[in-house]
């Protein structure tokens, strides 16, 4: 019995002599290992639903615990991000956290439709890559519970307003400021408080001057590093380049 399921291929790499392993995020069941058979056998192309960034109908064979392709239809394959260097380090950097997740770790949708609007805007739209990867990140650490959503009190005395981000206690004010404590502009707080609180396009409309921006973004990479205790070398080529 095939078991239809839609995802995002993450990472495709050599199995045993003739076969493809592939990590892919679904809409069904989270993040899973699917074999593709004697893919490296033919003398044709391999098909395009192997490759990295791939967003792909797949039905599925399984058998003592393991998936295998029976078929795969193309929906989106993120043809743009391979044309322009610093978007494909930036969507590289997207499928490594989402694969750092743990194997079968559970469905969450709204993590899958992150993921797919950021590859979308990153490879078709005029929005600026740098908003795109902070809103991916924020957003990545709210859905997954590093990220408190409330940004208006001290999360430790909750009296005082936000004026600190410690990176384990959350946004704390200045009276209850520890040791590495991060101290936020009030053009931080509020970009910090659109981006987590926004739904959908609206959610990359906030402006900031160069500086901000690029304080924010230094800000949120640091953060997923933190809660996910992993340094993502995806991004050494955009970093270089900042």
């Amino acid at each position: 019995m095939s078991i239809a399921v839609k995802g995002v291929v993450l990472t495709a790499k050599p199995f045993k002599e003739t076969d493809i392993a592939m990590n892919i995020f679904t809409v069904e069941f989270g993040k899973i290992t699917v074999i593709a058979k004697h893919i490296r056998k033919s003398k044709k192309h391999a098909p395009a639903f192997l490759q990295p960034f791939s967003y792909s109908l797949f039905n599925l064979a399984q058998s003592k615990g393991i998936y295998y392709v029976d078929s795969a239809e193309d929906t989106q394959l993120f043809y743009n991000l391979r044309t322009d260097i610093d978007k494909l380090a930036i969507g590289q950097y997207f499928l490594e956290i989402i694969n750092s997740l743990p194997q079968n770790y559970n469905e969450n949708p709204e993590l899958l439709r992150l993921l797919l609007n950021s590859l979308y805007l990153l490879s078709g739209s005029d929005i600026d890559k740098t908003i795109i990867k902070i809103v991916f990140e924020l957003r990545f650490t709210l859905f997954e519970g590093y990220l408190n959503n409330e940004i208006d009190m001290c999360n430790i005395c909750e009296k005082n307003k936000v004026s600190y981000w410690d990176f384990e206690k959350g946004f704390i004010c200045s009276n209850c400021v520890q040791k590495g404590s991060i101290p936020l502009t009030t053009s931080l707080i509020s970009a910090i408080k659109h981006i987590i609180s926004s739904e959908n396009a609206s959610t990359y409309s906030f402006e900031m001057n160069k500086s901000g921006l690029a304080k924010l973004n230094k800000l949120s990479e640091k953060y997923v590093s933190f809660c996910l205790e992993t340094e993502f070398k995806t991004l050494n080529f955009f970093s270089m380049k900042k």
